[in-house]
């Protein structure tokens, strides 16, 4: 040894032979036929005392047992190990009882088992006996490293202990008590970590399980940290330092008990959906044991969630109990074992487990409290102004057997616009009553809803000022943020320079396509994903123009087909072949995905960008096909136009880039499910286009463009403009209780990929609430939200 300290490493040395020696840990013999000896190693380790200091310097001798073969010099491995709940129940017995507790450890305690089989091992190094160097030693003793080694150590203890009158517990075989009079003792033997790997032996057996998984899943963002993750690591940090002197307290009750308590927390996980679930138990106030783990499976309600929760703390709860009763010291356990879920749990075990029309029919007799003899909702309801309107809000949630939701929202509207044209209320509460009558907070922007409220708040007398100011604060943080990628946004057009190049008729509406941008997302984790859907939004809407003169001196048919052909084939080289304003379009396309394309591919999302190209492919397609109708080159019937009009109104391409502008944070699955066409997304598909299509009518009548819905539906149904509008109306407010049916019935989809699908809803109301395309105008309510998010100064 070259060590500064090598002598004390040789007396260490010398310890660890003498009790091997003093233990009769093997004889010398010479190697039997027929068998191979395993080889040693030396470990060397400081212990160190409470402050720090080298206490003293330790060697022991293990055997390499990786080289055993099961069947000839060993057979059983599996000693019990004893659970951390079972030492906690101890020390809450001994806290209840006023007990002397007292922790000791044997030393060398794998030399005390006894081997069974016939185990040879090489001498050890710097131990070899001169003149007997072709001798090995056999084992007596189950010495360190040997994979039978915990298992002879436990066996010889069990031997032992028992003979002095103690007797094991069956639901923890390492834990014994014996009782003498009045008088009983617990003896528990538990794993610590000293036993951690001390071998090459044990460090190959460890590979057989995913503890380095189970660890880098705990440094998972470590790979891609950002703001969010650094901010949770310093959390994590204070709470450490906060909680530091904090600890496990046992204390003696008058009645003890054991109290449980369990919770879920239903797809939590907004990556994967996955349910949570945590349950703690209780003894004379101490806890004892305590469990929050994240579920493997995904469960389709709450209900669900809630009853593995409950299954999972009654089953621990059992052992608990069984664990206890073993000791026949406590009377209670006899009694039934308490176990508390929260109120909440227990509501929806009681009503979502119920049947699909059971619980239908209790949510009605609910309803059915508040109506009268008549069926009509009582009108002494309408005294609490603010009842209404949450009633109103609510109305709005309804699937398509929630009639009772459209009694709802009949009696709540008609007494909203009672109390917005009397002017009883105040001020702020008449305005919040417009703007929501104007469009519910289930359809509107949730940046606007936010900015509003705060507006009302302020308004309300028992308002919280600090919460009012931190909520201030927060949204004016929240408005520079909007400006400043905004301002990124319009930088990047201007470098475009192509506002000269494009026909008067096109729209070059660059706050709009921002603000589209903000409606699939309006969190701040989000803002390169919105300067990413402006540029898609801008690109789009330069799409969309392009084929709505597709029939004039602008951009011929057959210039729409080559383009098409272009974007099929989406090679750099189809420029060449196209003249005009399809060459200027085609070109745009390539500088948007090449500019999102270098932003994305350092994120490791280019297979992302891929599945938005190919629905960009499926887009122009439709859109071609819309252009022939449109000249009556071909005509479709009205469910063929609701349907391939859905696309070319930009649906699903708009679902594709707020995935895309998500990054990791939506996986392939996302891109999969909207290719496959789901009833969610048709639903939302065929609302927008019977939307813009009722909005649009007359223009397009007056443009010659046959390519509308409503034209389509009065030739086919031979009706009248104002009947073909009153039914596609009907079939918007039976689309939106699909959208909700389809929102709550999805369950193989994480819950964010859902919420973009709502928030494109969201997006189609307010483009044509109220039959005004705010997209094409300049006047109405977009101006106003313009002002609300950006301009507005908020007054702290």
């Amino acid at each position: 040894m070259k060590d500064v300290n090598s002598d004390k490493w040789i007396d260490a040395n010398r310890d660890e032979i003498d009790s091997m020696v003093k233990n009769e840990v093997w004889d010398i013999v010479p190697l039997t036929d027929g068998h191979k000896a395993v080889g040693c190693k030396w470990i060397f380790k400081t212990k160190l005392d409470c402050n720090g200091n080298v206490e003293r310097y330790k060697a022991r001798l293990v055997a390499k047992g990786f080289s055993q073969k099961e069947g000839i010099n060993y057979s059983e491995t599996f000693s019990p190990v004893s659970r951390k709940d079972s030492l906690r129940i101890i020390m809450a017995l001994v806290a209840q009882y006023d007990l002397e507790l007292h922790q000791m450890d044997v030393k060398t305690a794998f030399l005390n088992g006894d081997l069974q089989e016939e185990v040879y091992m090489r001498q050890p190094e710097s131990f070899i006996i001169e003149g007997q160097e072709d001798m090995v030693c056999k084992l007596k003793k189950s010495i360190y490293g040997l994979k039978q080694a915990s298992r002879q150590w436990y066996l010889k203890f069990d031997e032992t202990i028992t003979k002095f009158g103690f007797k094991e517990n069956i639901v923890d075989p390492c834990i014994y008590l014996k009782i003498s009079g009045s008088k009983f003792i617990f003896l528990g033997d538990k794993l610590n970590l000293k036993q951690c790997p001390q071998n090459e032996m044990e460090h190959n057996e460890m590979q057989k399980y995913p503890y380095a998984s189970l660890v880098g899943s705990l440094m998972y963002a470590q790979s891609n940290p950002g703001l969010a993750h650094w901010k949770a690591a310093k959390k994590v940090l204070r709470y450490l330092k906060g909680t530091r002197n904090y600890m496990l307290t046992y204390q003696k009750s008058t009645h003890p008990q054991m109290v449980g308590f369990s919770d879920s927390d239903f797809d939590g996980c907004e990556d994967f959906r996955h349910c949570t679930l945590g349950y703690v138990y209780l003894l004379g106030g101490g806890a004892i044991s305590w469990k929050s783990q994240k579920l493997e499976l995904i469960y389709t309600s709450t209900m669900e969630a809630e009853y593995v929760a409950c299954y999972e703390a009654s089953i621990q709860g059992t052992w608990l109990r069984n664990f206890v009763s073993e000791f026949g010291v406590l009377n209670f356990v006899d009694k039934p074992l308490t176990l508390y879920c929260t109120e909440l749990m227990v509501a929806d075990i009681f009503t979502k487990a119920l049947p699909p029309k059971t619980f239908m029919k209790h949510a009605e007799n609910v309803f059915k409290r508040f109506t009268g003899d008549d069926g009509k909702f009582e009108q002494s309801l309408t005294g609490d102004a603010k009842g209404i309107l949450s009633l109103y809000e609510a109305a709005h949630l309804g699937t398509t057997t929630d009639y009772i939701l459209e009694e709802a929202l009949s009696f709540t509207s008609s007494h909203l616009k009672s109390l917005l044209a009397g002017g009883a209320c105040r001020p702020h509460f008449l305005r919040l009553i417009r703007n929501t009558l104007y469009l519910p907070q289930r359809w509107n922007m949730e940046a606007v809803i936010a900015r509003e409220y705060i507006s009302f708040y302020e308004q309300e007398e028992d308002h919280d000022k600090m919460l009012l100011k931190l909520a201030k604060l927060s949204f004016k943080s929240l408005q520079l943020h909007y400006i400043k990628e905004l301002k990124t946004f319009i930088k990047w057009w201007m470098e475009l320079d192509l506002t000269s190049k494009w026909p008067s008729q096109f729209r070059e509406r660059i706050v709009e396509a921002w603000l589209a941008g903000l409606m699939m997302y309006y969190e701040p984790q989000f803002s390169g994903g919105r300067v990413i859907a402006a540029k898609f939004n801008y690109l789009l809407t330069i799409l969309d123009d392009a084929c709505d003169h597709a029939c004039d001196h602008y951009f011929s048919i057959p210039e729409l087909t080559r383009l098409v052909d272009c974007v099929e084939r989406w090679s750099p080289d189809g420029v060449d072949t196209l003249e005009g304003i399809s060459r200027i379009v085609f070109k745009l396309m390539l500088d948007v995905f090449d500019d999102i394309e270098r932003g994305v591919r350092s994120k490791g999302s280019s297979y992302h960008l891929r599945e938005m190209l190919e629905e960009l492919k499926t887009l122009v397609r439709a859109n071609l096909d819309l252009v022939k109708w449109a000249r009556e080159i071909q005509v479709p019937s009205f469910e063929e136009h609701v349907e391939v009009g859905g696309i070319a109104l930009t649906t699903y391409a708009t679902l594709m880039y707020s995935f895309v502008g998500m990054g990791e944070t939506v996986g392939k699955e996302a891109y999969e499910w909207v290719r496959s066409r789901p009833r969610l997304i048709k639903s939302l598909a065929a609302k927008g286009r019977l939307m813009d299509d009722m909005t649009d009518f007359e223009n397009d009548m007056s443009n010659g463009f046959a390519a509308n819905a409503i034209n389509y539906y009065m030739k086919e149904c031979l009706v009248t403009k104002e009947e073909a509008i009153l039914d596609c109306q009907r079939m918007i407010w039976d689309i939106n209780k699909t959208i909700n049916e389809e929102l709550l019935k999805t369950s193989d989809m994480p819950r964010r990929v859902l919420k973009q699908a709502h928030n494109f809803g969201r997006l189609l109301e307010l483009l044509y609430t109220k039959s005004d395309d705010i997209y094409n105008c300049s006047d109405g309510k977009l101006k106003e939200y313009m002002v609300t998010l950006l301009i507005d100064p908020i007054r702290i």
